[in-house]
């Protein structure tokens, strides 16, 4: 609803004028000379905070100036998270023509589709994921408009922050090598087939002869 949507927006807002408001603070921390890290990690009296210095230390090689941070945190608002918004609002407002078991048409929307996909009944799974489809399709001009914003804005976020890669920020805040997620990618790529027997399986005990892509997760 239009009142929910304004809270949600008000919500963000406040978010944001936190996050800026703390900012002053992380950067000082962040912009600790290297040389007094050391000290400060072993300092007992930081003891409970010995991975959170850690923590804000490996951002130092990323961080910007305080007004640059200050702008990059404002723009996040026009330039990746109202995108997003838009595409999801659009299409949490649209409602398909499902038609159900009893022979009559339903208008539903969206997250009913996506319940209906995984039902027991596999005709009425079938058109259901027909009508995800239709529905997907008729806005993949405005997703695709979404996807390269977003990307548009991450490519330039990571240049200014001297990444090295375009995941190397997302493993800086789950607190993960990179080397330890290439271990796992290479490790269930090579296992690939383990995935294709499952699936052979599970469409077996379902008594069909393939699963469709939208019956993946059907138990």
């Amino acid at each position: 609803s239009p009142e929910a949507r304004a809270g949600e927006a008000k919500s963000d807002e406040f978010e944001r004028s936190l996050a800026i408001a703390i900012e002053p603070i992380t950067l000082a921390i962040i912009n600790v000379p290297a040389e007094h890290h050391a000290k400060l990690l072993a300092d007992p009296r930081l003891a409970n905070y010995h991975h959170f210095l850690e923590r804000m230390f490996s951002r130092a090689p990323h961080a910007l100036s305080d007004q640059e941070e200050r702008i990059m945190t404002m723009m996040q608002d026009t330039s990746l998270h109202r995108w997003v918004n838009m595409l999801e609002q659009s299409l949490s407002q649209v409602q398909m023509p499902l038609k159900q078991r009893d022979g009559k048409v339903k208008q539903v929307g969206l997250e009913e589709l996506l319940s209906a996909i995984s039902d027991p009944d596999k005709p009425y799974r079938d058109q259901a994921a027909t009508v995800v489809n239709q529905l997907l399709a008729e806005h993949a001009d405005m997703a695709t408009a979404e996807l390269n914003a977003v990307l548009a804005y991450k490519k330039a976020n990571d240049q200014l922050r001297n990444y090295d890669r375009p995941d190397a920020s997302r493993h800086l805040s789950d607190d993960l090598p990179s080397s330890a997620v290439d271990a796992l990618i290479d490790a269930v790529s090579a296992a690939n087939k383990l995935s294709h027997r499952y699936y052979r399986l599970k469409a077996d005990m379902l008594g069909l002869p393939k699963l469709s892509y939208h019956e993946r997760s059907l138990s």
